[in-house]
Parts: C-alpha cells; sequence; structure tokens
C-alpha cells in the first residue's frame, strides 16, 4: 500500500503529461509492474490491493483511476460508481478478462468508465489514460 501524503499528486492538475494514478488491484504482480511501468514514465501512483485500503482523500489528488473488474469482497465495477459519485469527473479504467459482462457492458453504457480488457497492452493503455485525462484537463504539473 502506498500513502497518499508519500506521493506528490496534492499539485492541481495542469498540462505536463504526468498523471498521478490510483490503482487498484488484487493480483500484486499487475498491480506492480503496471506501476512500475507508469513511475518509468514519470507518473506517480498510488496503488492499493482493495478498494477498502483507498483514503477518499485519494479521490481529489488523483488525475484517473485504474481498477480491476474483479476485486475480492467488492468488484471493480462498484469501486468506479464509488468514484463515480464522489468525483463525477475523475475518468475511471476498469481492466477485465470479461468485457462482456452485463454489468461492464451497462457501466460503459452510462459514460463513468471505460473498459481495457486484460491482457493489458501498456502502450494502449497509457494512450487512453492520456487522452482522458486531456479531455478532463487533470494532468499533473
Amino acid at each position: 500500500m502506498t500513502e497518499v501524503s508519500n506521493i506528490s499528486c496534492s499539485v492541481p492538475f495542469v498540462s505536463s503529461g504526468r498523471l498521478c494514478v490510483l490503482l487498484v488491484d488484487d493480483d500484486e504482480a499487475f498491480r506492480s509492474g503496471l506501476a512500475d511501468n507508469l513511475r518509468d514514465d514519470g507518473h506517480s501512483v498510488l496503488a492499493y490491493a482493495a478498494p477498502s485500503e483507498v483514503p477518499s482523500s485519494a479521490f481529489r489528488a488523483v488525475s484517473v483511476v485504474v481498477t480491476d473488474f474483479d476485486l475480492p469482497g467488492n468488484d471493480g465495477l462498484s469501486f468506479a460508481e464509488h468514484v463515480h459519485a464522489a468525483q463525477p469527473s475523475l475518468p475511471v479504467v476498469v481492466v477485465t478478462a470479461h468485457p462482456d459482462a452485463p454489468a461492464m457492458v451497462n457501466a460503459v453504457a452510462r459514460g463513468f468508465v471505460r473498459l481495457m480488457e486484460k491482457p493489458v497492452d501498456y502502450q494502449s493503455l497509457h494512450r487512453l489514460l492520456h487522452t482522458l485525462v486531456d479531455d478532463g484537463s487533470r494532468a499533473l504539473s
């Protein structure tokens, strides 16, 4: 777990191209691999294994959320709905091996999440994150 206070994600978002990503995935290898890739590209990452570990203050400190769909005790879609309720303009990407699940189709249709199928292609995710953040003008300075 990474604490919000240890990461420089509290700066107002401007257009430098760096992001602060809230990453929630119970698969430690996936979570740390993706976090490492994002950090190698100069982004800040708050990484957690479960939604219950994420402090509510994190939603105000990040530019985008990436969460797994299959999470123990709380599916990623429920977490995405929680994020959307707390910060409606915060982009959420749900990664899943089951993109055709009815709940995912419904969430995407409602417009508050974007979907990325596993296995995740890092370059495609990187482009999607930047597109979402650029559309919302929430890049980290």
